[in-house]
């Protein structure tokens, strides 16, 4: 008697789990490095901090001199606040991305 196995292709399925959840990690990634980064702005006016901010996948500051702070110039010293909030992310994206890209796929 033939034995007959039904095979599912659920790979389309789990491609669009895929990409759906890698949107969402890209979104909340970049909101919490321009958190981070608020917090670590320098504050003289408060200026940087509020114009420190994300879209989409990209954290930002909006003032012409946030370079300066970021990596200085020869008469300043540099005072990271993006830098440090994006290493600090990566450290925490790196153990918990498996996890998050994974959530709900079956």
């Amino acid at each position: 008697m033939p034995t007959t196995v039904k095979v599912k292709n659920k790979l389309p399925a789990i491609a669009t789990t895929l990409k759906s959840n890698a949107d969402r990690i890209q979104t909340t990634t970049a909101a919490q490095i321009a958190k981070l980064a608020r917090e670590r702005a320098p504050r003289r006016t408060g200026l940087l901090r509020l114009s420190t901010s994300s879209a989409k996948n990209i954290a930002s500051s909006k003032v012409f001199y946030a370079r300066y702070q970021e990596f200085g110039t020869r008469h300043m010293r540099a005072q990271p606040f993006l830098r440090p909030a994006l290493i600090e992310e990566a450290r925490i994206l790196k153990t918990e991305l498996p996890k998050m890209l994974l959530q709900g796929v079956k």
